[in-house]
Parts: C-alpha cells; structure tokens; sequence
C-alpha cells in the first residue's frame, strides 16, 4: 500500500484505530462542531501530507448531517488534490435505487454521482442495491462491496451442527450461498400508497418452510422496521423451529424492529457493528483491514 493516511469521525474511531494499527498507518480525527444555529463547523488536520487517504465515517444513525458532513470533509480533501478510498459501512437511502412512480428521485444514483466526483472508491457492506459481493460500478463511482454473510453464518455453523439458514426475501438470498440447507421466503408488495411520501405497502410473505425440530437463522442485509424479518420468525416458528436467531448486517432498528422481532418468536438477534446498537456482537473490523491489506 502506497504512503496512506487514515482521517475520521469520532463515531468511526473503533475502525479507524483498528485499520491504523493493522495496517501500520498513522490516523488522525476529523474535528466536528454544531455551531450555536446548527451549522456545522468541520476542520481537517493538516499534518498529513500523504496524497492518498483512507476516511472513515459511519452514515448512520442522523444520516442526513452525516452525509452533509462527509460532504464538507471530501470537499477539502478533494482541494488538497488528495486521492480518497472512503469507508462507509452502511450506504443510507440504498432504497431507493430505481424508480417506481414516475418523478421520483433515485437518491442511492445521487449520493453515488456525487461521490463518483470526489473519491476513487467507496468501501462499504452489504449495500442494499449491489447485492454481490466484490467490485461493482454504478453510476460513475467504484465500490468494493464486502460481505458480513460468512462470519454470521460461522456462527450458525458454530452454535449448531445442522443450521438451517432463511432469507426473509428474494433480495437476501445472494447472503446464504454456499449453505446446505437454504430457503427463500418471497415478500409480495400491496398497491403503491402516495401520501405525504411515496412507499410501496408490504402485504405479506410467502413460502413454505420445513424446518420442524430445526434450529433456524433468518439473514437479510439490513433490519430497518423489522416487518419482514419479524414475519419470517414468526413462519420458522409456525413450522416448528427449535430455535429462530435474527441476523443481519446491519440494525437500523426504527420504530421499535427490535421489539416486534423478539414478539414474533425470535431467541435472539444479531448485527454487526456497522451501526451500533446492543445487537451489535459482530466487529467488521477485520473484514475491512483484510480488504486493505490486499490492495497493491
């Protein structure tokens, strides 16, 4: 690896500090400050001279002043004429990746356009709209994109001789390759609501699962308001399941998700620490050091 310098934010220090020392390179702190009318006041050391830069920053929660942040942040690197490999373990508002209602806006394209002017690549997990792991173009940007999939199935195959792993939809299965025993579940959208915003209702989910006496792994990428994932607990509950563990890449946990899935039958949830939350009992430390110490 090329003379690199790692910068980041203080709710990104955890991985900051772990690639610093992984890797052998020196980090600094990004300072970040809310001026007295919410504004906010953003200074980028000076030290490191190094052109090229690895930046660290967690998108979620507050994800809105989080990419108005990162915006500054890039603006100045990109000032210095540094070169920027940026670390964003959750990429919000992915949701939204196509449209579906003519007029609406594709903002996982925006943010990505935007970036794509800013950094030679973004390092991320599981992103919502890339759904394979590796390297992947869109829309002007490179992104490697990484998968947690096989630590949280490791500890499926550690926790039980005979794991029987369950991806709640469609979208999720790619995170379950490789597993012996694997159903898809499908999740069967309502008609198109348009109110004070535009959202598809989810009606119900679909499929049969044998899984009587067996002990059960429902793994998507993301658990937001935990309505699907609460549903494919309840359905491995439903056939029999010994026991059902929640997994996920990443806990959003809005409204209460964690609540609904733990009601719905579910012994246990788990996430990585991409977002942080009492769920989180994977460190994706390591997988993002792995990635770096790979590149020439």
């Amino acid at each position: 690896m090329p003379e690199t310098t790692i910068f980041y934010t203080t709710k990104s220090q955890d991985i900051a500090l772990f690639l610093s020392q992984s890797l052998g390179v020196e980090s600094f702190e990004l300072y970040i400050n809310p001026f007295p009318d919410s504004e906010w006041y953003v200074r980028v050391p000076e030290e490191a001279p190094d052109t090229d830069v690895i930046f660290v920053h967690r998108l979620f929660p507050n994800q809105n002043d989080s990419l108005l942040q990162m915006f500054f942040i890039l603006s100045e690197f990109s000032a210095r004429g540094q070169r920027v490999v940026l670390v964003v373990p959750y990429f919000p508002y992915a949701k939204m990746h196509k449209k579906v209602m003519s007029g609406e806006v594709v903002t996982a394209r925006s943010i990505t356009q935007w970036l794509s002017r800013t950094v030679e690549r973004i390092v991320t997990l599981d992103c919502h709209f890339i759904k394979r792991e590796g390297a992947v173009d869109m829309w002007g940007a490179h992104f490697f994109n990484l998968s947690a999939a096989e630590t949280l199935l490791n500890i499926a195959r550690d926790r039980s001789e005979d794991p029987c792993v369950v991806s709640p939809d469609e979208g999720a299965r790619y995170l379950a390759r490789g597993t012996a025993q694997h159903y898809t579940l499908k999740k069967v959208r309502g008609e198109y609501k348009y109110g004070g915003a535009g959202f598809q209702r989810y009606a119900r989910t679909e499929g049969r699962l044998d899984v009587e006496g067996r002990d059960v792994y429902v793994l998507d990428d993301m658990i937001s308001t935990g309505g699907t994932m609460a549903k494919a607990v309840s359905l491995a509950r439903e056939a029999g399941a010994n026991s059902v563990v929640a997994m996920a890449t990443h806990g959003l946990f809005v409204r209460g998700a964690d609540k609904k899935i733990i009601e719905s039958g579910a012994d246990e949830i788990i996430v990585t620490n991409s977002i942080i939350s009492p769920y989180s009992k994977v460190d994706i430390s390591p997988l993002i050091a792995s990635y770096f110490s790979g590149v020439k």
